[in-house]
């Protein structure tokens, strides 16, 4: 019961820190806390208050985290696109899959064959 709760917990705390806008990119040191992002940037999805980057999905739809003291390992990498509309992202992983989202908080991860719709589009 309680790694469910402790799981269920960490789901939420990186759905909601990726709309708050935490990403991390990459630079020669290894990843650092991102201002602001591009399309091209290589960037770890992580909740900055938790120290905890995302490194999976499980199998019931929810990110799985990895905790790191200072720096991210960049475990789970994405590579950012222009999202479906304007000012928005898509995070694509080097299998050329999409993350995304379907109806409240299940994550996904996958291709588009039509472009990137509004369920892989973020606004960070």
């Amino acid at each position: 019961m309680t790694k469910r709760l402790l799981s269920l917990i960490l789901a939420i705390v990186m759905v909601v820190s990726m709309f708050a806008g935490v990403t991390i990119t990459a630079s020669a040191a290894g990843y650092t806390k991102a201002t602001s992002i591009a399309a091209g940037d290589v960037v770890v999805l992580a909740c900055d208050s938790a120290l905890m980057e995302m490194t999976s999905l499980h199998s019931s739809n929810y990110g799985l985290g990895t905790a790191y003291t200072s720096v991210p390992a960049g475990t789970w990498t994405w590579t950012v696109e222009a999202g479906a509309s304007e000012g928005t992202y898509a995070f694509k992983n080097g299998d050329g899959n999409y993350l995304y989202w379907s109806s409240g908080n299940k994550l996904y991860v996958g291709a588009f064959a039509d472009g990137v719709d509004a369920t892989a589009s973020w606004t960070v």
